[in-house]
């Protein structure tokens, strides 16, 4: 079994929140998790708003954190998987059928690229059901019996 990761998950690696524990989880079992190249971009974003707009991340904080995430990526723990052509056609195919975000799309085709064993790690309600709907499983960090 191995772990796709979105940012709304990930994210709870760097920054102590509900649902925290479970993605640690993940990284103890040692199984292989992945995250979409847009997750990095993502992830950034997400940290300069809590340090910059919310004023809830102190610059040690924010650097701590982002630091973390680039050992993680050095040290193996999570692979970034690349927006290939196939992975963006993929998502191309499914905005033509029915309307999600861009990143959303790439993250599912990216998930499915992986192949049957892999697992959608996110907390993000829409997107889970939109997962689902493609026959994948989910884990949701902050309701991991769902």
């Amino acid at each position: 079994m191995m772990y796709f990761i979105d940012t709304s998950a990930l994210f709870k690696r760097y920054v102590q929140e509900p649902g925290s524990d479970v993605v640690e989880s993940l990284f103890v079992r040692s199984a292989p998790c992945h995250i979409s190249a847009v997750t990095t971009l993502e992830l950034l974003s997400n940290l300069q708003r809590l340090r910059t707009v919310d004023r809830a991340l102190s610059d040690l904080d924010f650097s701590e954190a982002w630091n973390a995430f680039f050992l993680d990526v050095a040290d193996r723990l999570v692979e970034v998987a690349g927006a290939t052509a196939g992975r963006v056609s993929a998502a191309s195919e499914m905005l033509i059928t029915r309307y999600l975000t861009p990143i959303d799309a790439l993250q599912i085709a990216t998930a499915r690229s992986l192949g049957p064993e892999t697992v959608f790690v996110s907390s993000d309600r829409k997107l889970n059901e939109l997962v689902r709907d493609q026959g994948m499983r989910v884990l949701d960090p902050c309701h991991p019996e769902a």
